[in-house]
C-alpha cells in the first residue's frame, strides 16, 4: 500500500475514533480540536498527495479480477447481515414523535404533498408550533413510503445503499489490487459503529440518506458529465444548507482550470431544477416560508443548548466535536446573541477557508489537478463548516466520515508521476 493511502486511512480511523470511541472519555476542547484537525489534515494529505504530479485517470478495465472478487464479497456479506438487524431494531424503535421530531416532519410535508395542500404551512399538530424546514429533497423521496405504506426510514437506507454501490463499482474499475478492498471494510466499520453507539443515527434521523447524497456529490466531481454533476448539486442543495459557501470556490476553480463550458451547463441546470423544484411550487406560493423556516431553526438551536444532561450542560453541544460549547460558556449575554455570534463566526470562518483555498489554487494551478483539489477544498471547508455549527449534532459528523471515505475511494482512480509544470 502507497504511503499516502495509509496515511488517508489512517485519518479515516481517528476521524471514527474521535466522533465515536474518546467523545466524553477525554475533554471535550481536545476532543473537539482532535476530530477537527484530523478532518482537515485529511483533506490537506490528500492535496499533498497529488501536488506538483501529472495526474491520470486509470483504465477503466480493471486488472484486479481476484481482488473484485473479494470487493464483491465484502460488500454484499455484510449487507446480508445486517438486513435482518435493520428489520428487528426499526420494529423496537418505531417512529415516535416523543423521541424526535425529524422523520414525523417529514411525514406530514410528504403527506400534505400527496394532499394537495401547502407542504410548507405552520402546523400545531405535535402540540407546538411547526414551521416546516426541510427542502424538497429532504423529504420528498418519503412520498414513495407514504404512497406504498411502508417505514419511511427504508428510503434513507435505500438511497445511502444506491449510492455505495455506485462508489463500489467505480472503485473495482481501479488497478490498486487490495487498497481498494478497504473501503467497503471501514465503510461497514463505521456504518456498525454507529449502529452500536449513535443507534438514533437509524432509528430518528435520515441522514443516512444525507451520507448517500454526499457520496453522489463526491463521485459528480470526479466526472465531466454535466448532468451527474447537476444533479448531485441540485439534491444537495435542496437537502441540507452545507454545501452553499463551498460552491463560489468551485465555479472559480472550474473557471480557471478551464472548464468553463462545463461550469456554466452544470450552473445553468442546477438553478433551473431548484426553480422547478423549490422555487415555483413551494416558495413562490410564500416568500417568507425561507425565513420562517430560519427562524424555526433559531428556536430549535435555543431549545437544544436548553436541553441539559446529568452534568447541567446542553447534551448536544457537550457531545465531543465542535466548538458551540466555548461560545456556550460565554457570560454575559443570553443564549439567542451566543448562538447568533456563534452563526456568524461559522460564515465568517467558511468564507475565509473559501478564500484561502481559492488564493492557494490560483497560485498552485499549475501543480494540481482541479478534481483532486475540489475534493481536498471541500473536505476542509466541510470540517469548519460543521466545527463551529449551532448543534454539532453527531448524525451530521457520520456524513462528513462518509465524505471521506468516498474521497480516498475516488482518488484511488488517479495515478502520479513527476513532473515540472510550464508556467
Amino acid at each position: 500500500m502507497k504511503k499516502h493511502n495509509f496515511i488517508l486511512l489512517t485519518l479515516i480511523m481517528l476521524e471514527i475514533g474521535f466522533l465515536l470511541y474518546t467523545k466524553n472519555k477525554i475533554p471535550q476542547t481536545i476532543n473537539a480540536v482532535a476530530f477537527t484537525l484530523t478532518s482537515i489534515l485529511f483533506g490537506i494529505v490528500l492535496l499533498t498527495r497529488f501536488y506538483n504530479k501529472k495526474v491520470e485517470k486509470t483504465a477503466t478495465d480493471s486488472t484486479g479480477g481476484k481482488s473484485n472478487l473479494y470487493l464483491v464479497v465484502l460488500t454484499v456479506l455484510p449487507s446480508i447481515i445486517l438486513l435482518p438487524l435493520l428489520f428487528q431494531i426499526y420494529h423496537k424503535y418505531p417512529i415516535d414523535i416523543a423521541q424526535s421530531d425529524i422523520i414525523p416532519t417529514i411525514a406530514l410535508m410528504a403527506q400534505r404533498l400527496l394532499a394537495g395542500t401547502y407542504v410548507y404551512a405552520p402546523s400545531l399538530d405535535f402540540g407546538y408550533l411547526l414551521s416546516p424546514t426541510y427542502l424538497p429533497a429532504q423529504w420528498m423521496p418519503y412520498t414513495i413510503a407514504e404512497l406504498l405504506q411502508f417505514d419511511y426510514r427504508w428510503v434513507s437506507q435505500t438511497i445511502w445503499v444506491i449510492a455505495f454501490l455506485v462508489l463500489i463499482y467505480r472503485l473495482s474499475k481501479t488497478d490498486e489490487l487490495y487498497t481498494k478492498l478497504f473501503v467497503p471494510l471501514i465503510s461497514y466499520f463505521l456504518y456498525i459503529t454507529v449502529f452500536g453507539r449513535e443507534k438514533p443515527f437509524f432509528t430518528n434521523t435520515v441522514e443516512i440518506m444525507v451520507a448517500g447524497y454526499y457520496i453522489f456529490f463526491i463521485i459528480a466531481l470526479n466526472t465531466n458529465k454535466w448532468l451527474h454533476i447537476a444533479l448531485a448539486f441540485t439534491v444537495c442543495l435542496l437537502s441540507r444548507y452545507s454545501l452553499i459557501l463551498w460552491l463560489p470556490l468551485w465555479a472559480f476553480v472550474m473557471w480557471v482550470s478551464g472548464q468553463r463550458r462545463l461550469m456554466l451547463q452544470v450552473t445553468g441546470v442546477t438553478m433551473a431544477l431548484i426553480v422547478l423544484i423549490y422555487v415555483i411550487p413551494f416558495l413562490s406560493k410564500d416568500w417568507q416560508s425561507f425565513s420562517h423556516s430560519i427562524e424555526h431553526y433559531q428556536r430549535a438551536a435555543i431549545g437544544e443548548w436548553q436541553h441539559l444532561d446529568k452534568k447541567g450542560m446542553p447534551y448536544s453541544i457537550y457531545n465531543g466535536v465542535g466548538f458551540a460549547h466555548l461560545m456556550y460558556q460565554k457570560e454575559g449575554i443570553s443564549l439567542e446573541e451566543k448562538i447568533k455570534m456563534l452563526q456568524k463566526l461559522d460564515v465568517l470562518l467558511c468564507l475565509s477557508t473559501v478564500l484561502l483555498l481559492g488564493i492557494w489554487y490560483w497560485f498552485n494551478r499549475n501543480k494540481i489537478d482541479y478534481r483532486i483539489f475540489m475534493m481536498g477544498s471541500f473536505k476542509i471547508y466541510l470540517t469548519i463548516f460543521l466545527a463551529f455549527i449551532q448543534v454539532p449534532y453527531i448524525y451530521l459528523m457520520v456524513v462528513s466520515v462518509f465524505a471521506s471515505i468516498a474521497i480516498f475511494s475516488e482518488q484511488l482512480a488517479y495515478k502520479t508521476t513527476d513532473y515540472s509544470p510550464s508556467l
